[in-house]
């Protein structure tokens, strides 16, 4: 019995320092990989947030439209088309809210088809400032092809010059020549972007203040180091 217990207590000694260096490697292989899983959250992708600016022109743009004199003479019109950037920030791949600037000069030559040996009778001219939030629906993204939709509220001011050439003869009404903010809007229900994130090319379909059909440049910037470009 002395001569089992002897073994026993010998065999015991023998085996904890192998016990002891088990556990020290299981905790230093918790702690590593402690620190590996710290590393890979800060590793991890953030959100995909990015800014974006675009340049577009537009063709009949609605404040063309817009405050000009019910005058029953012809007239010739020079419709020069919407001049527009926008800056948007993007929450995700889908939504993005921004604000656009546009610029729309329109003139119209008034003169009477019954005396048209006097040429014009009127000259207006018109600029139109359009200043509108927006926000920007991506239904459709790839790496080369993204479309989306665009809905932008906000206001308009205009100056007009108006100049009668034959005043005791004629006169052109105009009823709003001061530049009071008169309401804007731009609905886009169709646009295609055609590149990469960071560079793109763009047409839209729509009506307002962007016009009927634009096209224009878009520039990405922003990204977190992590976003595939």
């Amino acid at each position: 019995m002395k001569k089992l217990l002897l073994t026993i207590l010998v065999l015991s000694m023998g085996f904890m320092p192998v016990v002891a260096r088990t556990s020290s490697q299981l905790q230093v292989k918790a702690v590593t990989q402690s620190e590996s899983g710290d590393d890979d959250e800060k590793d991890a992708p953030k959100p995909y947030t990015h800014h974006e600016v675009t340049v577009g022109y537009g063709f009949l743009p609605a404040t063309s439209l817009q405050t000009w004199s019910r005058s029953s003479y012809d007239y010739d019109k020079d419709y020069v088309g919407s001049i527009y950037a926008t800056y948007t920030y993007r929450f995700n791949q889908v939504v993005g809210l921004g604000a656009t600037i546009a610029f729309d000069p329109a003139n119209r030559d008034y003169y009477d088809s019954r005396m048209p040996e006097l040429g014009d009778i009127c000259k207006v001219r018109q600029n139109n400032f359009t200043v509108m939030a927006h926000l920007k629906i991506n239904w459709l993204n790839t790496r080369v092809v993204a479309m989306y939709s665009k809905v932008s509220l906000g206001a308009t001011f205009g100056k007009a010059n108006v100049n009668n050439l034959y005043p005791d003869i004629y006169e052109v009404a105009f009823p709003d020549k001061s530049s009071k903010p008169r309401f804007a809007y731009n609905v886009a229900p169709v646009g295609i972007e055609l590149g990469n994130r960071q560079y793109a090319a763009f047409m839209q379909c729509g009506f307002g203040a962007e016009g009927v059909f634009c096209i224009g440049f878009r520039y990405g910037f922003g990204f977190n180091k992590n976003d595939k470009k």
